[in-house]
């Protein structure tokens, strides 16, 4: 045997291995290694990775294979080794037929190949008859068999990684003038060797037509693959639904409740009525006027002008003023967290509750965990009732760990064995049943999310939850109140606190607008009703839907939005959309460049008053360090950073393609001045037009599409105000007009230091 392989190096390379499958009974001697007739000397290192003398090679038996490692120097180029063996016990001699079977090219490489030629000698010219027949394998491999008098040929093209080819040839037994090295066969063989060849393209073509049946009837697939793979976590999760998660009758059947039916805070009844543990801004808002109802905070009703129709009316509505009040009164854990709250905004003095939004928002961050802690103690406190039993989740996550192994095993079997170029239909089979195991796992783990599936009330909890949905009931039906009003003052200020909770609180108003005796009115606390204006709005509603709307962004923690390309995310989660929020008046947005400026502008972007989209390339994250500024450090919003004085041009950028920019300045021997935008809105327009008038040269660098992108409105801002100042046209190098590719071809589509580069040599003379 001789294979001649030809390698084309990109790098350095010192060594390469073949691998040559051994059936039983065959064997391989007289190995030799050689390139252009120098022959390599044996006794090389055999081990894989290992590093020996150029020129030298070494042979590695065992019972399955011979594995033939020789070493090298290479390095962009190209060579051609040659590789000589005696295989005995290859052929396998019948009395008709002899049959040779080899596998010309292996399994074992991790590279594709784009041409393979095999020839096979036989011992002496015959012709080309019915005994004389040559096959290639396997039939899905893109190639061609001849058979000549004298030899066999096999010509493959495109072969994929991993994929081995073989050559079979079977000629007359009379062709061979000794058995010595083949195995010998008692009987014929040829009738045997086509019935294989028959069975194996047979299986070929049944195999392609059921993918092809597959593919034809898409719509049935489809029905398959969703019956597999929802059908099976439907019924698991309506089985455990049924045994754990369906509430039981209890013995309460009351349409109505007068009056709260327990002693259970504002804070955990809406979520006993959602079966839930977490509370959001109503049962918040519901617990300070329940502090407010029992004097820890002492209120006063006063009237707040609005501005309505900006500015062009005014509107006198319906506002009380807090102040501290008996701090002594015992608080549960979660309600010490509504009062730190607003101690620290009580803390200089009396405020409005209209006030109250913005001042917390002022210290957002801590406020934000102070909500954190309301709602972590809430949970707690609903946890020590033992509202609930949850029996159904070991069932659910029995489920999903018998969905997941199956989908692992499902898949891995496939995986091991996949041949890309045809496929089992076998292979296809278990790997879509295994990607169904893994959509049945995922499906119960959305179950697991909803804890109605696996989780019921315990008898007292349901008996407790009906009680207070029919008090509910009670306080949504208001008219109800004309039959029988509460006749004191602490269940008029309750219907109000839980009318609160349960998102209703105007319903009461209107029915304490109506029903309300004006002496209880007068000694509320927490009532403010004012005689004009119409039912549950403006002045009577203390527009406590929006002030719960408003306490709920206002403690909610700061966030931002991570965009950009450059860390192998592709298409997913790469856009820079910053151009499409530039259309939404009344938004700021900024988009930092450095470790200093995101720290800056992320707290000026809390402060503001205004809304604020706080953009930052993911691509910066862990790349751009530096030591942050001592002190309370803001960059104010709307200012722009110049990062590289210059005098030849000017590259304007923002986010990542600052540093782009930078280091397209370190690369030429042009002087570019870097303008940071830091500001997308408000523009910093001053810094950019006295940059232009200095350099007359502009280049506008963005990771966005070209087309409406953001460059296109520097470029006509600077077209309108500095034409005369220019000495060449305003060039943009941006991504393109396309979707975001997948990471492959990633550094094709961002902005580079070559293309800026060759934009700014455009510009200026060399």
């Amino acid at each position: 045997m001789r294979e001649d392989i030809s390698f084309f190096f990109y790098g350095s390379f010192s060594g390469a291995y073949r691998d040559i499958p051994l059936r039983q009974g065959e064997s391989i001697d007289h190995v030799s290694v050689s390139e252009n007739g120098q022959p390599y000397s044996p006794g090389g290192n055999t081990k894989l990775g290992s590093i020996d003398t150029a020129g030298k090679f070494g042979v590695e038996r065992d019972s399955n294979k011979v594995r033939i490692v020789w070493h090298y120097s290479a390095s962009d180029e190209q060579r051609t080794f040659t590789i000589s063996y005696r295989f005995r016990g290859l052929a396998v001699a019948y009395s008709d037929v002899v049959d040779v079977d080899l596998q010309v090219w292996g399994g074992e490489w991790k590279t594709s190949l784009s041409r393979l030629s095999a020839t096979m000698q036989l011992p002496g010219p015959t012709q080309l008859g019915p005994r004389y027949r040559v096959y290639g394998h396997p039939r899905w491999v893109n190639g061609v068999t001849a058979r000549f008098p004298t030899q066999a040929t096999l010509q493959a093209v495109d072969v994929p990684a991993h994929q081995f080819v073989e050559l079979r040839v079977v000629f007359p037994r009379s062709l061979l003038t000794s058995t010595a090295g083949a195995k010998v066969v008692a009987g014929p063989g040829l009738a045997k060797i086509q019935a294989q060849e028959t069975a194996d393209e047979q299986s070929y073509l049944d195999n392609q037509a059921q993918i092809d049946d597959a593919k034809h009837h898409a719509l049935r697939t489809a029905g398959y693959l969703l019956a597999i793979g929802l059908a099976p976590a439907l019924l698991i999760i309506g089985l455990i639904w049924l045994v754990f998660g369906r509430e039981r009758k209890v013995d309460y059947d009351r349409e109505y409740e007068q009056e709260p039916p327990t002693d259970s805070q504002p804070a955990l009844v809406p979520p006993l009525l959602r079966q839930g543990t977490e509370p959001g801004s109503l049962e918040f808002t519901a617990t300070l006027f329940d502090l407010i109802r029992r004097g820890y905070y002492k209120s006063t009703p006063v009237t707040t002008e609005h501005d309505q129709w900006g500015g062009l009316k005014k509107e006198q509505v319906a506002d009380l003023e807090l102040s501290t009040g008996d701090q002594t009164i015992a608080l549960e854990p979660y309600e010490q967290s509504v009062a730190a709250v607003f101690n620290a905004v009580l803390a200089g003095g009396p405020e409005r509750l209209s006030n109250m939004r913005d001042r917390i928002k002022a210290d957002r961050t801590e406020n934000s965990q102070r909500f954190t802690s309301f709602k972590s103690h809430v949970q707690s406190a609903i946890n020590a009732r033992h509202w609930y039993v949850g029996s159904g989740l070991l069932a659910l996550w029995v489920a999903i760990a018998g969905f997941v192994v199956a989908a692992i095993v499902l898949i891995a079997i496939p995986a091991s064995r996949w041949r890309g170029t045809a496929p089992r239909w076998t292979d296809i089979v278990l790997l879509a049943i295994g990607i169904c195991m893994a959509v049945n796992a995922a499906a119960l783990f959305f179950a697991f999310l909803h804890a109605k599936v696996w989780r019921r009330r315990t008898k007292a909890g349901q008996t407790e939850a009906e009680r207070w949905q029919a008090f509910r009931h009670y306080l949504t039906d208001f008219p109800r109140l004309k039959d029988a009003p509460p006749a004191t003052l602490q269940l008029w200020e309750k219907f109000l606190v839980y009318g609160i909770a349960f998102g209703i609180a105007e319903r009461v108003l209107q029915g304490a607008q109506l029903r309300m005796p004006k002496e209880l009115h007068d000694q509320s606390r927490i009532y403010w009703i004012t005689p004009y204006g119409d039912l549950g709005s403006g002045p009577t509603a203390l527009a406590i839907g929006d002030l719960s709307a408003g306490f709920g962004s206002a403690l909610s923690p700061p966030s931002s939005s991570g965009s950009g390309g450059g860390f192998s995310g592709g298409p997913f989660h790469s856009q820079n959309p910053e151009a499409a929020f530039l259309h939404t008046p009344g938004l700021k947005i900024v988009y930092p460049a450095t470790a200093s400026d995101a720290k800056g502008l992320l707290k000026a972007a809390i402060r503001d008053d205004d809304p604020v989209l706080f953009f930052e390339h993911k691509y910066l994250y862990r790349r751009i360090k530096e030591e942050m500024p001592a002190g309370d450090h803001v960059v104010p919003i709307g200012k722009a950073r110049i990062a590289r004085e210059g005098t030849d041009v000017t590259l304007i950028a923002y986010g990542a393609m600052v540093n782009v920019c930078e280091l397209t300045a370190d690369a030429l021997d042009v002087s570019c001045e870097v303008i940071d935008i830091r500001s997308l809105r408000p523009l910093d327009e001053e810094t950019i037009l006295a940059s232009v008038a200095k350099t007359g040269r502009v280049v506008i660098v963005h990771e966005a599409p070209r087309t409406a992108g953001f460059g296109a409105e520097l470029a006509a801002l600077i077209a309108e105000r500095a034409i005369f100042d220019l000495q060449g046209p305003v060039l943009r190098v941006t991504g393109y007009d396309v979707p975001y590719p997948y990471w492959t071809i990633e550094d094709a589509y961002m902005p580079s230091v070559e293309r800026v580069s060759a934009a700014v040599r455009k510009l200026v003379p060399t």
